[in-house]
């Protein structure tokens, strides 16, 4: 552990919609302070949220801002994308500060890719293009698959953050990579911070992106065959992207006759509400088809609250199959659960206990160990 590496962290392209991925790159930032013998630089378009990462990481950040190009819009950066590649705009930034090594919180098709002499680390947190590509027909599968192997030939190691996705990149693309579980962001205090206009009600809570295979869908549908046997409400939390999703999960609410027991909330919270919100539901459900790890019910497992999760193997994984599961397409299934799970919930020493057992598995040293390791000695 001798070693000193300047390393350079590339944050350019994660964005305000992305704060799953902005969590993981902020806590190993909060775990590499502890490692004095890595000298940290941190990369950002000008546009990016250098800001909203100094606050949260907790100390002054040495930070290099980048432009965009004057011909080239975010919206349309993909069609540019090629070009930028090759003619990298911050290489002499890179020679006068020394890099030696760079990481990738968040590779994906808009990711830098840098020269071999900077053993680029990159982390791949879903394969969901390939899943929706293969979707759409064997073109496009061929063109994605081929794009992103030309991303992972040039980089150094890889990391996945489960064995799902391990397994699947392997079986997608044929690479290796290293196993780095996520950490959970656990510095927050339970306060009593309200949300305004927040429910009175007890509820059962789901907190994630609205897309379809999210399946909150299945959750409303089961909520809606016991919604007479139980006096919650049913709070989902997400937001309005993608608008189509948003809008289908709304007419099914409206078919349903259940406006007034299932919320859609769709409101920025802060993150002590948030935690507030997490910690004072009487239940927690995470019915997705697909997660490329699964952060929020390990987030209200350590907030003491009853967590029950589909069978799917990512949640399962990541859970370590210490918390009951039902089968993602079976509205009956999810409701009886949820019958049973509030019927008879755990006792206060198993939730404290659970809360403990996760708190040390994921861990920022944790995480942060396993990376510096990768780091040094590759």
């Amino acid at each position: 552990m001798g070693k000193e590496v300047n390393l350079l962290v590339d944050c350019s392209y994660i964005k305000d919609n992305c704060w799953g991925i902005a969590i993981y790159a902020i806590n190993l930032l909060k775990g590499l302070a502890r490692y004095p013998q890595i000298h940290i630089t941190v990369l950002f378009f000008e546009d990016g949220l250098y800001k909203e990462f100094e606050q949260l990481v907790g100390y002054k950040l040495d930070i290099v801002l980048i432009k965009h190009t004057k011909d080239m819009s975010p919206v349309f950066i993909s069609h540019k994308l090629d070009r930028l590649r090759r003619r990298i705009p911050f290489e002499k930034e890179l020679e006068k500060r020394r890099i030696d090594r760079v990481f990738t919180p968040f590779l994906s098709q808009y990711s830098f890719i840098y020269p071999l002499k900077y053993g680029q680390i990159a982390t791949v947190h879903d394969l969901q293009n390939l899943k929706l590509a293969r979707q759409k027909g064997a073109w496009s599968y061929i063109k994605e698959v081929f794009s992103f192997k030309s991303h992972l030939n040039r980089i150094h190691n890889l990391v996945t953050i489960s064995k799902t996705i391990q397994q699947e990149l392997l079986s997608y693309v044929n690479k290796k990579s290293t196993l780095i579980y996520n950490s959970i962001p656990f510095d927050l205090e339970i306060t009593q911070i309200q949300p305004s206009d927040f429910i009175k009600e007890r509820y059962i809570l789901d907190i994630n992106r609205f897309y379809r295979y999210k399946n909150a869908e299945l959750l409303i549908r089961a909520f809606a065959l016991i919604k007479d046997k139980i006096p919650h409400k049913l709070h989902l939390k997400g937001s309005e992207t993608p608008i189509e999703d948003f809008y289908y999960l709304k007419e099914i609410v409206h078919g349903l006759g259940l406006e007034s027991r299932v919320i859609l909330d769709v409101t920025e919270y802060s993150r002590e509400e948030l935690a507030y919100i997490i910690s004072h539901a009487d239940l927690f459900v995470s019915p997705s088809k697909w997660e490329g790890f699964g952060y929020t019910p390990i987030e209200a497992a350590v907030f003491k609250v009853p967590v029950i999760v589909s069978n799917i193997n990512t949640l399962t994984e990541v859970t370590r199959g210490k918390v009951p599961s039902f089968d993602p397409e079976s509205p009956e299934e999810l409701g009886n659960l949820i019958l049973s799970i509030l019927s008879n919930p755990p006792s206060e020493n198993e939730l404290s206990s659970l809360s403990s057992y996760y708190l040390q598995e994921y861990s920022i040293e944790r995480q942060t160990s396993e990376f510096v390791n990768l780091l040094l000695n590759t």
